[in-house]
């Protein structure tokens, strides 16, 4: 009889946010709202969606941003899988 490895990180989240179309002041509200219910939820793994920017008149604003936030919150995270969103995407362990 075989053993098949369990991987001990989540693959799935277990909850996501989409930012497109939010103003920087809009994404850092839902942002904050988004992660405090997750953690009382007990959420181990969510994603954030911010997009890549390409629509944003100067390039992209939310993504950067994320990365600072999560960066300065010390949160473990990472982009997402191309198939999940590339870098327009975040799954953060919570």
């Amino acid at each position: 009889m075989s053993k098949l490895k369990k991987n001990k990180y989540l693959q799935e989240p277990q909850a996501v946010l989409d930012l497109h179309g939010l103003t920087l002041d809009e994404a850092d509200n839902a942002v904050n709202d988004f992660v405090d219910e997750a953690m009382r939820k007990n959420y181990r793994l969510v994603r954030i969606i911010t997009g890549k920017g390409l629509g944003s008149t100067g390039g992209p604003v939310l993504r950067p941003w994320l990365e600072d936030y999560l960066v300065f919150g010390g949160f473990d995270w990472r982009q997402a899988k191309i198939s999940e969103g590339g870098e327009g995407a975040f799954d953060i362990k919570l």
